[in-house]
Formats: structure tokens, C-alpha cells, sequence
């Protein structure tokens, strides 16, 4: 058995886990891994686009989805065989169903582990010099930190697949799919968790939608802005001729 989540997903099982493959879907040397699989059991995914190589990413077959909205059968990818049901009650008892015959199998964690360091060693050189941040603050924020992102580059490409997951629900982003929510909501995760720190990743174009909120509300987040004006240059170039109507300071 081997476990891959969403993005939003990451943390059902720790990264350090064994048998985790993180979210690294659309990496060749994880591909490999789900081929040599004997059946797909999708508990609760909605199976999206950019997680699956837009939905050309083969799945073993059988594959068997888990969902307590029957109006999800067939989401995305056609299934063999569908259950309805709370996941985690189901996934529970399958749990204690496999129990007896568990076996610790060496071998395939050691593979798993290559092809997770392989993806990641390749997310990193695509990360340049972002994986440098990554890793500071991941060195800088408690083990029960947040992380909250909003629908930037940076929080798409290295924030929602390299920074770490430990558990379930602490590297956090919007699935509206649109630009402006990762600050209002750090804000709400830091009101929300006045014990644990949180940190907001989010670009200029989606700072710009709500900046007032941090000093309307007095939540303690630390925020990291990326400006480097790309979103903006393109709009200008595509529809104004290249000239500037807005400019945002670097702060």
C-alpha cells in the first residue's frame, strides 16, 4: 500500500511516513511507483486537473471510489466501483480489516523513498532559489505552525508540494482556484489559532485585494510578498500597450 493526497490533502500521513508519496503526482519516478500498484481507492478526491496531469495521469485499475456524496460517482475519472460513505469511518474499517496480515515489506519503502527524493530533488532545481526559502521558513516556524498560501506562483509551485506536511490541515490554501484569499485567510487562521503561528504566503496582485485587514483585526501572521509585477506586466502588454496605470511599491 502506498498513500498519495492532494494538495490540500498533504499531512493525512506525515511526509517522514513511509508509504507517503506526498503530492508529487505529476512525477515521473512517483508515476512509476502507482504503476506498480494492484488497484486505485480514491477516498473523497476530487481528482482535479492540475493534480493529474490534467486527467491523463493513469490510475491502476481496478479503481474503487469512497465518497459520501453519491452525485460525486465518477468524478473526473470513470470508477470501477463505487462506496458511499464517511470516509474515515470506511477507511477505519478497512484499516482494521488488513491489520492481521500486515507486513513490514523493506524493499518497497526503500522504493518509495527513492522516488519521493527523486521528485523532490527535481522540485527543487525547478525552485531555484525559492527552495532556499522554503527551507528557512520551515526552519524559522514551530513543528505546529501554519502555513497558509494564497493562489501565487510561488505558493503553487514550491509552497504546496515542498514545504513540509506533518499533519493534516497545516499547510493550508484556497481551493477557489482565484487570487486574494491567502491573507484574509491567515488572518482567520491566526484568529482561529491564537497558540500556534501562522505564516501567509501571498504575491502582490492578491496582497492588493485586502490589505486592510491586518490592521483591522491585529491577528499575528507573519506575511511574505512576492512583486515582481509579472501578472501586471502581461496584462499591460496584452491590452494597454505596455503603459503603467498602477504601481504597486516593493516593501
Amino acid at each position: 500500500m502506498v498513500v498519495i493526497s492532494s494538495t490540500h490533502g498533504r499531512g493525512i500521513l506525515p511526509d517522514s511516513h513511509p508509504r507517503s508519496l506526498r503530492a508529487f503526482h505529476n512525477s515521473p519516478s512517483v508515476e512509476a511507483i502507482l504503476t506498480q500498484c494492484d488497484l486505485t481507492l480514491v477516498a473523497g478526491s476530487r481528482l482535479r486537473s492540475n493534480e493529474t496531469r490534467t486527467w491523463s495521469l493513469p490510475l491502476p485499475r481496478p479503481l474503487v471510489q469512497i465518497d459520501i456524496d453519491p452525485a460525486a460517482a465518477n468524478r473526473n475519472y470513470l470508477a470501477d466501483e463505487q462506496v458511499y460513505g464517511d470516509c474515515s469511518a470506511l477507511l477505519s474499517a478497512l484499516a482494521a480489516r488488513l491489520a492481521p496480515g500486515e507486513k513490514v515489506n523493506a524493499e518497497w519503502d526503500a522504493e518509495i523513498g527513492r522516488a519521493v527524493e527523486l521528485a523532490e530533488t527535481a522540485l527543487r532545481q525547478q525552485s531555484g532559489e525559492y527552495a532556499k526559502l522554503n527551507d528557512a521558513i520551515a526552519a524559522a516556524l514551530p513543528q505546529d505552525g501554519l502555513l497558509v498560501r494564497d493562489i501565487t506562483v510561488s505558493g503553487s509551485v514550491w509552497g504546496s508540494r515542498l514545504f513540509r506536511a506533518i499533519s493534516p490541515l497545516c499547510n493550508i490554501h484556497s481551493l477557489a482556484g482565484a487570487i486574494g484569499m491567502g491573507l484574509p485567510m491567515a488572518i482567520g487562521t491566526a484568529i482561529a489559532n491564537p497558540q500556534r503561528k501562522v505564516v501567509g504566503l501571498v504575491g502582490d496582485g492578491g496582497f492588493g485585494a485586502g490589505p486592510g485587514g491586518t490592521g483591522n483585526h491585529g491577528a499575528g501572521t507573519g506575511q511574505y510578498h512576492f512583486a515582481d509585477h509579472e501578472r501586471r506586466r502581461l496584462w499591460r502588454d496584452a491590452w494597454h500597450s505596455g503603459q503603467v496605470f498602477l504601481w504597486t511599491p516593493v516593501l
